[in-house]
Protein backbone atom coordinates (compact mmCIF):
# COMPACT_ATOMS: atom_id res chain seq x y z
CA UNK A 1 0.00 0.00 0.00
CA UNK A 2 1.37 3.56 -1.08
CA UNK A 3 1.77 5.88 1.77
CA UNK A 4 0.03 8.30 0.33
CA UNK A 5 -2.93 5.97 0.47
CA UNK A 6 -2.31 5.44 4.41
CA UNK A 7 -2.09 9.00 4.78
CA UNK A 8 -5.63 9.69 3.41
CA UNK A 9 -6.95 7.12 5.94
CA UNK A 10 -5.04 8.76 8.74
CA UNK A 11 -6.94 11.87 8.31
CA UNK A 12 -10.22 10.31 7.15
CA UNK A 13 -9.97 8.77 10.81
CA UNK A 14 -8.81 12.17 12.35
CA UNK A 15 -11.77 13.75 11.14
CA UNK A 16 -14.42 10.83 12.07
CA UNK A 17 -13.23 11.44 15.54
CA UNK A 18 -13.33 14.76 15.78
CA UNK A 19 -16.92 15.22 14.28
CA UNK A 20 -17.81 12.69 17.17
CA UNK A 21 -16.67 14.65 19.84
CA UNK A 22 -18.40 17.85 18.84
CA UNK A 23 -21.40 15.91 18.71
CA UNK A 24 -20.94 14.24 22.13
CA UNK A 25 -20.72 18.26 23.60
CA UNK A 26 -22.89 20.12 21.22
CA UNK A 27 -25.56 17.36 20.97
CA UNK A 28 -27.59 16.09 17.44
CA UNK A 29 -30.03 18.71 16.98
CA UNK A 30 -32.32 15.54 15.39
CA UNK A 31 -31.65 13.96 18.54
CA UNK A 32 -32.63 17.05 20.79
CA UNK A 33 -36.05 17.38 19.26
CA UNK A 34 -36.72 13.64 19.99
CA UNK A 35 -35.45 13.46 23.72
CA UNK A 36 -35.75 15.84 26.41
CA UNK A 37 -35.71 15.49 29.98
CA UNK A 38 -38.64 18.44 30.37
CA UNK A 39 -41.55 16.27 32.28
CA UNK A 40 -44.44 18.79 30.56
CA UNK A 41 -42.96 18.08 26.93
CA UNK A 42 -43.05 14.10 27.83
CA UNK A 43 -47.07 13.88 27.28
CA UNK A 44 -47.86 16.64 25.01
CA UNK A 45 -51.52 15.74 24.98
CA UNK A 46 -51.84 16.99 28.25
CA UNK A 47 -51.40 15.30 32.03
CA UNK A 48 -51.76 11.43 32.05
CA UNK A 49 -54.13 9.60 34.18
CA UNK A 50 -55.85 6.56 33.78
CA UNK A 51 -59.40 7.89 34.51
CA UNK A 52 -59.00 10.11 31.04
CA UNK A 53 -58.92 9.21 27.48
CA UNK A 54 -57.30 12.15 25.20
CA UNK A 55 -58.63 11.58 21.70
CA UNK A 56 -57.10 13.63 18.76
CA UNK A 57 -54.12 15.98 17.47
CA UNK A 58 -53.70 19.02 19.29
CA UNK A 59 -51.58 20.57 16.13
CA UNK A 60 -53.81 23.68 14.86
CA UNK A 61 -51.34 24.95 12.00
CA UNK A 62 -48.98 23.80 9.38
CA UNK A 63 -46.06 24.73 6.94
CA UNK A 64 -46.77 25.42 3.60
CA UNK A 65 -43.97 24.84 1.03
CA UNK A 66 -42.65 28.34 1.64
CA UNK A 67 -42.08 27.68 5.55
CA UNK A 68 -45.11 29.97 6.41
CA UNK A 69 -47.31 28.92 9.13
CA UNK A 70 -51.19 28.15 7.72
CA UNK A 71 -54.08 28.01 9.79
CA UNK A 72 -56.30 24.89 9.39
CA UNK A 73 -59.63 24.54 10.17
CA UNK A 74 -59.75 23.68 13.93
CA UNK A 75 -63.73 23.29 14.27
CA UNK A 76 -64.13 20.14 17.02
CA UNK A 77 -65.28 17.17 15.38
CA UNK A 78 -68.64 16.27 16.45
CA UNK A 79 -67.37 12.63 17.23
CA UNK A 80 -66.25 11.45 20.06
CA UNK A 81 -64.18 8.02 20.83
CA UNK A 82 -65.97 6.89 24.27
CA UNK A 83 -64.23 4.21 24.81
CA UNK A 84 -61.57 1.62 22.55
CA UNK A 85 -61.80 -1.48 24.07
CA UNK A 86 -64.60 -3.80 22.78
CA UNK A 87 -68.14 -2.60 24.53
CA UNK A 88 -70.80 -5.09 25.12
CA UNK A 89 -73.80 -2.44 25.18
CA UNK A 90 -74.38 0.95 26.94
CA UNK A 91 -77.09 3.46 28.16
CA UNK A 92 -76.88 6.81 28.13
CA UNK A 93 -79.51 8.87 30.47
CA UNK A 94 -79.38 12.90 31.22
CA UNK A 95 -79.16 14.86 34.26
CA UNK A 96 -79.76 18.54 34.47
CA UNK A 97 -76.84 19.74 33.12
CA UNK A 98 -75.07 16.79 31.32
CA UNK A 99 -75.65 13.17 29.94
CA UNK A 100 -74.44 9.96 32.13
CA UNK A 101 -73.14 7.48 29.69
CA UNK A 102 -72.46 3.91 31.46
CA UNK A 103 -71.48 0.79 29.24
CA UNK A 104 -69.85 -2.46 29.80
CA UNK A 105 -66.55 -4.00 28.70
CA UNK A 106 -66.95 -7.18 26.60
CA UNK A 107 -63.89 -8.80 27.86
CA UNK A 108 -64.02 -8.44 31.65
CA UNK A 109 -68.04 -7.53 31.96
CA UNK A 110 -66.77 -4.27 34.32
CA UNK A 111 -68.93 -1.50 34.51
CA UNK A 112 -67.73 1.92 33.64
CA UNK A 113 -69.27 5.54 33.85
CA UNK A 114 -68.51 8.44 32.34
CA UNK A 115 -70.17 12.19 31.42
CA UNK A 116 -71.06 14.10 27.84
CA UNK A 117 -68.58 16.77 28.99
CA UNK A 118 -65.59 15.20 29.53
CA UNK A 119 -63.36 12.51 29.15
CA UNK A 120 -62.48 11.16 32.69
CA UNK A 121 -63.81 7.95 33.55
CA UNK A 122 -64.32 5.88 36.24
CA UNK A 123 -64.79 2.04 36.99
CA UNK A 124 -68.54 1.41 38.72
CA UNK A 125 -68.01 -2.26 38.93
CA UNK A 126 -64.97 -5.01 38.82
CA UNK A 127 -67.39 -7.71 38.67
CA UNK A 128 -66.15 -10.31 36.31
CA UNK A 129 -67.94 -11.59 34.53
CA UNK A 130 -66.19 -12.91 30.73
CA UNK A 131 -66.60 -12.66 26.97
CA UNK A 132 -69.83 -10.87 27.46
CA UNK A 133 -71.72 -10.90 23.92
CA UNK A 134 -74.49 -8.70 24.56
CA UNK A 135 -75.49 -5.95 27.18
CA UNK A 136 -79.08 -4.21 27.64
CA UNK A 137 -79.73 -1.43 29.97
CA UNK A 138 -83.00 -0.64 31.69
CA UNK A 139 -84.02 2.76 32.23
CA UNK A 140 -82.90 3.63 35.68
CA UNK A 141 -78.96 2.45 34.81
CA UNK A 142 -78.72 0.22 37.69
CA UNK A 143 -80.13 -3.27 36.12
CA UNK A 144 -78.38 -4.66 33.31
CA UNK A 145 -78.74 -8.05 31.15
CA UNK A 146 -75.27 -10.11 30.17
CA UNK A 147 -75.60 -12.81 27.19
CA UNK A 148 -72.26 -14.32 26.77
CA UNK A 149 -71.36 -18.04 25.58
CA UNK A 150 -70.50 -20.36 28.87
CA UNK A 151 -66.99 -22.37 29.10
CA UNK A 152 -68.50 -25.24 26.49
CA UNK A 153 -69.00 -22.32 23.58
CA UNK A 154 -72.42 -23.83 23.41
CA UNK A 155 -74.45 -22.78 26.03
CA UNK A 156 -75.79 -19.35 25.87
CA UNK A 157 -76.57 -17.45 29.13
CA UNK A 158 -78.60 -14.32 30.30
CA UNK A 159 -77.96 -12.79 33.72
CA UNK A 160 -79.43 -9.79 34.88
CA UNK A 161 -78.00 -7.78 37.52
CA UNK A 162 -78.06 -5.18 39.61
CA UNK A 163 -75.84 -2.74 40.76
CA UNK A 164 -75.11 -2.47 44.45
CA UNK A 165 -73.11 -0.58 46.41
CA UNK A 166 -69.96 -1.85 48.42
CA UNK A 167 -67.66 -0.83 51.18
CA UNK A 168 -63.88 -1.27 51.96
CA UNK A 169 -65.31 -3.66 54.74
CA UNK A 170 -66.28 -6.15 52.14
CA UNK A 171 -63.72 -5.61 49.96
CA UNK A 172 -59.64 -4.54 49.88
CA UNK A 173 -59.02 -0.88 49.67
CA UNK A 174 -57.22 -1.93 46.53
CA UNK A 175 -59.77 -3.69 44.81
CA UNK A 176 -62.41 -1.29 45.81
CA UNK A 177 -65.16 -0.43 43.40
CA UNK A 178 -68.37 1.71 44.52
CA UNK A 179 -70.51 -1.02 43.65
CA UNK A 180 -70.66 -4.97 42.61
CA UNK A 181 -73.27 -6.70 40.40
CA UNK A 182 -75.25 -9.32 41.81
CA UNK A 183 -78.54 -10.96 39.84
CA UNK A 184 -80.08 -14.09 38.94
CA UNK A 185 -80.17 -16.07 35.25
CA UNK A 186 -83.11 -16.04 32.60
CA UNK A 187 -83.51 -19.17 31.27
CA UNK A 188 -80.91 -20.73 29.10
CA UNK A 189 -80.01 -20.17 25.60
CA UNK A 190 -82.58 -16.90 24.61
CA UNK A 191 -82.56 -16.89 21.18
CA UNK A 192 -83.69 -13.07 20.71
CA UNK A 193 -83.94 -10.43 23.73
CA UNK A 194 -84.92 -7.01 23.26
CA UNK A 195 -85.86 -4.43 25.58
CA UNK A 196 -89.16 -2.06 25.87
CA UNK A 197 -89.01 1.30 24.41
CA UNK A 198 -89.11 2.61 27.88
CA UNK A 199 -86.64 0.00 28.69
CA UNK A 200 -88.95 -1.53 31.74
CA UNK A 201 -89.67 -4.69 30.49
CA UNK A 202 -87.88 -7.61 28.21
CA UNK A 203 -89.59 -9.78 25.65
CA UNK A 204 -87.62 -13.04 24.97
CA UNK A 205 -88.04 -16.22 22.46
CA UNK A 206 -87.15 -19.69 23.49
CA UNK A 207 -86.32 -22.30 20.86
CA UNK A 208 -88.57 -25.46 21.98
CA UNK A 209 -89.38 -28.64 20.22
CA UNK A 210 -92.84 -27.68 18.45
CA UNK A 211 -91.22 -23.88 17.45
CA UNK A 212 -91.23 -21.11 19.25
CA UNK A 213 -91.92 -19.08 22.46
CA UNK A 214 -92.40 -15.63 23.39
CA UNK A 215 -91.98 -14.27 27.18
CA UNK A 216 -92.13 -10.72 28.90
CA UNK A 217 -90.52 -10.23 32.19
CA UNK A 218 -90.14 -6.92 34.01
CA UNK A 219 -87.06 -5.54 36.10
CA UNK A 220 -88.37 -6.41 39.19
CA UNK A 221 -87.95 -10.05 37.62
CA UNK A 222 -90.55 -13.10 38.75
CA UNK A 223 -91.45 -15.66 36.47
CA UNK A 224 -91.69 -14.43 32.69
CA UNK A 225 -95.17 -14.74 30.84
CA UNK A 226 -95.65 -16.34 27.95
CA UNK A 227 -97.70 -14.41 25.15
CA UNK A 228 -96.81 -15.75 21.74
CA UNK A 229 -95.95 -19.23 20.34
CA UNK A 230 -95.01 -20.17 17.00
CA UNK A 231 -94.13 -23.52 15.34
CA UNK A 232 -91.29 -21.19 13.66
CA UNK A 233 -87.99 -21.02 14.91
CA UNK A 234 -84.97 -18.12 13.80
CA UNK A 235 -87.40 -15.06 14.70
CA UNK A 236 -85.77 -11.23 15.50
CA UNK A 237 -87.32 -9.11 17.71
CA UNK A 238 -88.01 -5.18 18.56
CA UNK A 239 -89.90 -3.61 20.86
CA UNK A 240 -90.91 -0.15 19.26
CA UNK A 241 -94.18 -0.02 21.06
CA UNK A 242 -95.42 -0.05 24.45
CA UNK A 243 -97.47 -3.59 23.54
CA UNK A 244 -96.29 -4.36 20.29
CA UNK A 245 -93.30 -6.02 19.28
CA UNK A 246 -92.17 -6.16 15.82
CA UNK A 247 -91.24 -10.07 14.94
CA UNK A 248 -89.20 -10.93 11.52
CA UNK A 249 -88.16 -14.07 10.49
CA UNK A 250 -84.13 -14.55 9.48
CA UNK A 251 -83.70 -12.06 6.26
CA UNK A 252 -81.62 -13.37 3.51
CA UNK A 253 -81.08 -12.48 -0.24
CA UNK A 254 -81.87 -16.44 -1.28
CA UNK A 255 -85.53 -16.44 0.68
CA UNK A 256 -88.07 -14.58 1.18
CA UNK A 257 -88.90 -13.35 4.26
CA UNK A 258 -91.96 -11.80 6.42
CA UNK A 259 -92.22 -8.65 9.28
CA UNK A 260 -95.27 -9.33 12.06
CA UNK A 261 -96.75 -6.96 15.09
CA UNK A 262 -97.45 -9.36 18.17
CA UNK A 263 -99.72 -7.20 19.92
CA UNK A 264 -98.84 -8.50 23.56
CA UNK A 265 -102.34 -7.59 24.91
CA UNK A 266 -103.90 -9.76 23.35
CA UNK A 267 -101.64 -11.99 21.54
CA UNK A 268 -102.74 -11.54 18.13
CA UNK A 269 -99.85 -11.41 15.37
CA UNK A 270 -100.69 -9.00 12.24
CA UNK A 271 -98.67 -9.67 9.48
CA UNK A 272 -96.82 -5.55 8.16
CA UNK A 273 -94.84 -7.20 5.41
CA UNK A 274 -94.16 -10.60 3.49
CA UNK A 275 -92.76 -12.16 0.34
CA UNK A 276 -89.74 -10.04 0.07
CA UNK A 277 -86.06 -10.94 -0.32
CA UNK A 278 -83.72 -10.22 2.57
CA UNK A 279 -86.01 -7.92 4.23
CA UNK A 280 -85.46 -6.50 7.96
CA UNK A 281 -87.12 -3.51 9.35
CA UNK A 282 -87.54 -0.66 12.07
CA UNK A 283 -90.89 0.24 13.40
CA UNK A 284 -91.11 4.00 13.97
CA UNK A 285 -92.14 4.69 17.77
CA UNK A 286 -95.68 5.88 16.86
CA UNK A 287 -96.09 2.99 14.45
CA UNK A 288 -97.13 4.66 11.64
CA UNK A 289 -93.98 4.26 9.89
CA UNK A 290 -91.92 1.41 8.43
CA UNK A 291 -88.24 2.17 7.67
CA UNK A 292 -87.62 -1.42 5.56
CA UNK A 293 -84.49 -2.51 3.20
CA UNK A 294 -84.73 -5.41 0.94
CA UNK A 295 -82.09 -7.19 -1.45
CA UNK A 296 -82.65 -6.93 -5.04
CA UNK A 297 -80.31 -6.71 -7.80
CA UNK A 298 -77.43 -7.81 -5.35
CA UNK A 299 -78.47 -4.51 -4.05
CA UNK A 300 -79.78 -3.17 -0.49
CA UNK A 301 -83.25 -0.84 -1.14
CA UNK A 302 -84.02 1.76 2.09
CA UNK A 303 -87.34 2.48 1.82
CA UNK A 304 -89.86 4.12 4.33
CA UNK A 305 -93.62 2.46 4.49
CA UNK A 306 -96.99 3.72 5.70
CA UNK A 307 -98.21 1.21 8.34
CA UNK A 308 -101.69 2.52 7.17
CA UNK A 309 -101.95 3.65 3.47
CA UNK A 310 -99.39 0.61 2.34
CA UNK A 311 -97.39 3.46 0.14
CA UNK A 312 -94.09 2.62 -0.04
CA UNK A 313 -91.26 5.52 -0.42
CA UNK A 314 -87.25 4.63 -1.40
CA UNK A 315 -85.20 6.70 0.33
CA UNK A 316 -82.04 7.81 -1.25
CA UNK A 317 -79.70 6.21 1.04
CA UNK A 318 -78.78 2.51 0.85
CA UNK A 319 -78.30 1.15 4.09
CA UNK A 320 -79.88 -1.83 6.91
CA UNK A 321 -82.59 -0.45 9.37
CA UNK A 322 -80.30 -2.30 11.94
CA UNK A 323 -77.63 0.36 11.62
CA UNK A 324 -80.56 3.11 12.08
CA UNK A 325 -82.47 4.61 14.80
CA UNK A 326 -85.71 6.19 15.28
CA UNK A 327 -86.17 10.13 16.85
CA UNK A 328 -88.28 10.16 19.79
CA UNK A 329 -88.83 14.31 19.53
CA UNK A 330 -89.34 14.50 15.49
CA UNK A 331 -90.90 11.47 14.57
CA UNK A 332 -90.32 12.00 10.95
CA UNK A 333 -86.53 11.50 11.51
CA UNK A 334 -84.33 8.74 11.60
CA UNK A 335 -80.35 8.84 12.25
CA UNK A 336 -78.17 6.24 10.26
CA UNK A 337 -74.71 4.74 9.40
CA UNK A 338 -74.75 4.26 5.62
CA UNK A 339 -71.95 2.53 3.58
CA UNK A 340 -70.28 5.13 1.92
CA UNK A 341 -69.67 2.48 -1.19
CA UNK A 342 -71.62 -0.90 -1.96
CA UNK A 343 -70.30 -3.48 -4.15
CA UNK A 344 -72.75 -5.88 -5.65
CA UNK A 345 -73.11 -9.29 -4.00
CA UNK A 346 -75.36 -10.97 -1.08
CA UNK A 347 -76.54 -8.24 1.23
CA UNK A 348 -77.68 -8.78 3.95
CA UNK A 349 -76.02 -12.38 3.92
CA UNK A 350 -72.76 -11.32 3.85
CA UNK A 351 -72.67 -8.61 6.51
CA UNK A 352 -74.42 -10.46 8.70
CA UNK A 353 -72.07 -13.33 7.96
CA UNK A 354 -68.84 -10.95 9.06
CA UNK A 355 -67.24 -11.48 5.18
CA UNK A 356 -67.96 -8.12 4.25
CA UNK A 357 -67.88 -4.45 6.33
CA UNK A 358 -69.01 -1.21 5.69
CA UNK A 359 -67.08 1.81 5.88
CA UNK A 360 -70.23 4.22 6.95
CA UNK A 361 -71.22 8.26 7.04
CA UNK A 362 -73.80 9.41 9.31
CA UNK A 363 -76.69 10.84 8.61
CA UNK A 364 -80.33 12.27 9.49
CA UNK A 365 -83.16 11.05 7.19
CA UNK A 366 -86.47 12.23 7.12
CA UNK A 367 -88.82 9.74 6.07
CA UNK A 368 -91.71 12.62 5.33
CA UNK A 369 -89.93 14.65 3.01
CA UNK A 370 -86.85 12.56 1.64
CA UNK A 371 -84.39 15.02 2.97
CA UNK A 372 -80.87 13.18 3.67
CA UNK A 373 -78.35 15.60 5.66
CA UNK A 374 -74.77 14.49 6.63
CA UNK A 375 -74.29 14.48 10.67
CA UNK A 376 -70.59 12.97 10.32
CA UNK A 377 -67.91 11.60 8.07
CA UNK A 378 -65.84 9.29 10.20
CA UNK A 379 -63.13 8.89 7.69
CA UNK A 380 -62.91 12.53 7.58
CA UNK A 381 -63.57 13.62 10.83
CA UNK A 382 -61.43 11.09 13.24
CA UNK A 383 -59.72 9.66 10.32
CA UNK A 384 -61.42 5.79 11.15
CA UNK A 385 -63.89 3.36 9.23
CA UNK A 386 -66.77 3.14 11.32
CA UNK A 387 -69.16 -0.10 10.42
CA UNK A 388 -72.06 1.45 12.71
CA UNK A 389 -74.07 -0.79 14.92
CA UNK A 390 -76.60 -0.75 17.85
CA UNK A 391 -77.24 3.20 17.44
CA UNK A 392 -79.39 4.62 20.30
CA UNK A 393 -80.21 8.42 21.47
CA UNK A 394 -80.02 10.14 24.98
CA UNK A 395 -83.57 11.59 25.93
CA UNK A 396 -82.83 14.82 25.19
CA UNK A 397 -81.55 13.51 21.92
CA UNK A 398 -78.10 15.89 21.86
CA UNK A 399 -75.81 12.64 20.40
CA UNK A 400 -76.36 9.86 19.09
CA UNK A 401 -73.93 6.87 20.43
CA UNK A 402 -73.20 3.45 18.25
CA UNK A 403 -70.72 0.86 18.38
CA UNK A 404 -68.25 0.13 15.49
CA UNK A 405 -69.07 -3.46 14.15
CA UNK A 406 -65.03 -3.53 13.40
CA UNK A 407 -63.85 -3.85 16.96
CA UNK A 408 -66.77 -3.16 19.23
CA UNK A 409 -65.19 0.38 20.06
CA UNK A 410 -68.16 2.92 21.60
CA UNK A 411 -68.24 6.12 19.83
CA UNK A 412 -70.45 9.30 20.09
CA UNK A 413 -71.59 11.97 17.90
CA UNK A 414 -72.99 15.58 18.52
CA UNK A 415 -76.09 16.83 17.19
CA UNK A 416 -77.72 19.70 16.97
CA UNK A 417 -79.70 20.99 19.90
CA UNK A 418 -83.62 19.51 19.58
CA UNK A 419 -84.52 21.83 22.61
Amino acid sequence: MSKKIITFIFVVIILLVGVGVWLAFTGSPILNNIFTSDEENLFPFGEQNNDTTVVGDTNTTDMDTDGDSTSLDTTPSPMRLIYDGPVAGAIAFDTKNDTIIRFIDRVKGNIFETYASTTKMVRLSNTTIPRVHDAYWFSSGETVVLRYIRDDNETISTFVGSLEKQSTTTITESEFTPYRLSGGFLPENIETLTLSPDQTSIFYILRNENGSTGYTISERGGTGKKVFTSPLRGWNATFPLKNNVLLETKPSYISTNSLHILNLTNGRLSELMSSVFGLTGLLSPDGKVLLASKSENSRITLFAKDVKTKKETVLNVATLPEKCVWSKIQTSVVYCGAPTRLARTNYPDVWYQGTLSFSDDIFRINVETGSVELVASPTRDVETEIDVIKPFLNKRESHLYFFNKNDYAFWSVALETNE
